[in-house]
């Protein structure tokens, strides 16, 4: 039974009561196709279950209304003072909207669902822009202890530049956590080693298939002048650099004349103009931007397309979630090769033998009986992609198998149901690790502080004793 429907808030709390009270840490930013716009499809499943109150930086008011509970994250404190949350979940990544979070999950360890590995332009950023060098320092050195006084200094004058990524500054939320979740089992066992712990869990991203009516290819076709015989490559999602959108035209370029057409559809990034990309490799005629579509729209253009080209670099965050989306839906995909897929059968285009590596402890029943994927080499990116490019415009049979082996990865991996059935486990086993055990006895005497330790002295200076 559903547990937030349109019906009496009498109901409503009545319902509520019976169920564990669970606090929801995440930024909610609508239309967004990464991580951190929050997974509100699979907190509307787990409220059948729970009680579960959304946190975040800002309301939505396109959210205020009896399907969600969505507060503030100032509210958080009086709220659980008044009456304790059961659990607390947090979402992390290495974006500036998570920093709201780091106040809380210390104090008040949870689940902790990891986005990113590194997390120094999230929390380094932060203190440098708060002007705390003092607490920089400390974290700093705390999670690199064996790291040279100097570097923290480079930090602070903002000249570590790229070379961040080598001190992620991670530490701190992987021994404050009861339980960190992450989506590949890869992932999984590089932090396993950094941490004093084994509380990792992995739970791979799901999503439900998308339903699009049968005459949306031909409508949206026909609306951008996109012919029946075209052999359409969609990328979906921001579209920048990172997407290596100027790659793939400079593929399609060197293809020639054949009939392959590109759609780019999602926002652009500020400074990038794919479109007059497109004009200097003399493919504009081959190539459609569709930059207004928002975060439910861009489902339909999947009817659109006959393969999906999922590439990003470096980082690969954005892109999962369109990704999966094109699996769910039996788009063959082409992406770049990453270490996280290597426990799935994907096809290299140099020489169309599969790759997949079994070593991590891999069921392999759960895998497709054929390659889902086509993976590109970063390093040898425009010759893969035109490879993997002309088959995909000139084998039909090609794209098929492709599809079927899709839609397979899906059902067995990246559905809804797996992913909402992961998290469900997890909150159970995250229970049973005491709070205590996730406060290391040396963390930056900062980090224990509650904030009310001015108000304390306070009232001590005028003799009144009071417990906050």
């Amino acid at each position: 039974m559903p547990l937030f429907v349109r019906t009496t808030k009498t109901a409503q709390y009545t319902l509520r009561q019976t169920l564990q009270r669970i606090a929801w840490f995440t930024p909610l930013t609508l239309g967004s196709d990464g991580p951190p716009s929050g997974n509100l499809e699979l907190i509307t499943r787990l409220c059948q279950h729970h009680a579960v109150d959304i946190f975040t930086d800002t309301v939505p008011t396109v959210l205020s209304d009896d399907a969600f509970n969505v507060f503030s994250a100032y509210d958080f404190v009086w709220k659980h003072t008044l009456r304790p949350y059961d659990f607390t979940i947090y979402e992390i990544a290495d974006t500036p909207r998570h920093g709201f979070v780091w106040p809380y999950l210390v104090r008040y360890p949870g689940l902790v669902v990891l986005h990113d590995d590194r997390l120094h332009r999230l929390r380094g950023g932060a203190l440098r822009e708060l002007r705390r060098p003092t607490e920089y320092r400390a974290e700093f050195l705390y999670c690199h202890p064996d790291a040279d006084p100097i570097v923290p200094e480079l930090g602070l004058a903002g000249l570590l530049g790229a070379a961040a990524d080598i001190w992620p500054m991670r530490r701190i939320v992987l021994e404050c956590s009861r339980l960190v979740v992450v989506d590949n089992r890869w992932r999984a066992e590089m932090l396993q080693h950094e941490a004093s712990h084994d509380r990792f869990r992995v739970i791979q991203p799901g999503v439900s298939k998308p339903v699009i009516a049968a005459d949306e290819r031909t409508a949206l076709r026909a609306a951008h002048g996109i012919s029946a015989e075209s052999v359409v490559c969609a990328s979906f999602g921001r579209i920048g650099p990172q997407r290596r959108i100027t790659s793939i035209l400079e593929a399609v370029s060197a293809l020639g004349e054949t009939t392959l057409h590109i759609l780019a559809c999602g926002q652009v990034d500020n400074g990038y103009d794919p479109c007059r990309e497109a004009e200097m490799l003399g493919v504009a005629d081959r190539f459609t931007l569709v930059s207004d579509a928002d975060d439910q729209q861009w489902l339909h253009y999947l009817a659109v397309a006959d393969a999906a080209l999922c590439l990003q670099w470096p980082d690969s965050s954005e892109v999962i979630k369109p990704w999966l989306h094109c699996l769910a839906y039996g788009l063959p995909t082409v992406v770049t090769d990453r270490a996280d897929f290597v426990n799935i059968p994907t096809l290299d285009p140099r020489n169309w033998q599969v790759q997949c590596v079994r070593s991590l402890g891999q069921d392999s029943t759960t895998l497709p009986p054929e390659p889902a994927i086509v993976s590109i080499d970063i390093v040898d990116e425009l010759h893969s992609l035109r490879i993997a490019l002309r088959r995909m415009a000139e084998n039909p049979q090609f794209r098929a198998q492709l599809a079927a082996s899709s839609v397979t990865l899906w059902r067995n991996q990246f559905s809804l149901d797996q992913m909402v059935k992961g998290y469900l486990d997890a909150i159970q086993e995250a229970r049973t690790v005491p709070s205590m055990e996730t406060r290391p006895n040396d963390l930056p005497p900062h980090l224990l502080e509650d904030g009310t330790t001015h108000v304390r002295s306070l009232l001590g200076s005028l003799g009144v004793k009071y417990a906050l």
